[in-house]
């Protein structure tokens, strides 16, 4: 940087949680650089960690570009057309009827998903949208779960269906397994692999090689599939991850 001139720091997000006790940077796909910090934590510090922090995020960004990851905010224009599930195959034209209504309604047809409401209103669609992909991947992966549950003799307590930023998966203590819906856009291959990771962690709750060697004894080539995984968002479309509104609380 030549003297005088001032140092341009990333634009970033900032969000407050009572789940976190620690400063938390992350780059995301389709919101960028996100700052978390805990309440009461002096703002006027988050510029200073963005700074010291730099190099970390350049890399971050790269990754996610190099995948082909949007990481721009994005705001809801245009709805899809039509929706594709690659992970059960499912595929439906989407037809959309404006009306007199307070909120967006989805009816299932054999060729099509009929929207009907206030369909002008693109933040409404999309919500009627994401929770009718709730509600299908509870109906798709719940099975699915159960299917390789039974297969490996891996018993899991409770399913939750959820929808995360940054995540695939998740297993709890408990036995309790949460799963994103966004699932349902990836390969079948890639879902089989993400249930059975979680499941795996039922026996070893962490990722040692302890658990690596138990993975590769039901699925040879794990490892390589977890590498793929962890770029897997790509297959996300843009309009699900848009900014307009929130089904997650910020923590």
């Amino acid at each position: 940087m030549k003297a005088g001139q001032r140092e341009v720091l990333p634009s970033y997000q900032l969000r407050v949680s009572s789940r976190t006790r620690h400063v938390k940077l992350k780059v995301l796909p389709y919101e960028g650089l996100v700052v978390v910090v805990p309440k009461g934590f002096n703002r006027a510090r988050v510029e200073a960690l963005v700074r010291q922090r730099q190099q970390w995020i350049h890399n971050a960004f790269a990754e996610l570009h190099r995948d082909g990851v949007c990481t721009e905010p994005l705001q809801v224009t245009d709805l899809p057309a039509s929706l594709q599930l690659p992970a059960t195959g499912y595929h439906r034209q989407l037809d959309y009827i404006r009306q007199d209504k307070n909120r967006v309604q989805i009816r299932e047809h054999s060729q099509s998903l009929e929207l009907s409401g206030p369909v002008h209103l693109p933040e409404l669609s999309q919500q009627a949208l994401l929770l009718w992909l709730r509600h299908r991947a509870r109906l798709e992966l719940e099975p699915w779960l159960d299917r390789l549950s039974e297969a490996t003799g891996l018993k899991y307590n409770r399913l939750t269906i959820r929808g995360q930023k940054s995540r695939w998966g998740s297993c709890s203590s408990e036995g309790n397994i949460s799963l994103n819906f966004k699932l349902l856009f990836l390969p079948p291959d890639k879902v089989s692999y993400i249930l059975l990771h979680e499941l795996c962690h039922l026996r070893h709750m962490n990722h040692s090689p302890r658990f690596w060697t138990f993975m590769e004894s039901l699925l040879p080539g794990a490892r390589v599939i977890d590498r793929q995984c962890q770029h897997a968002w790509q297959y996300v479309p843009h309009w699900v991850e848009a900014r307009f509104i929130q089904l997650n609380s910020a923590d």
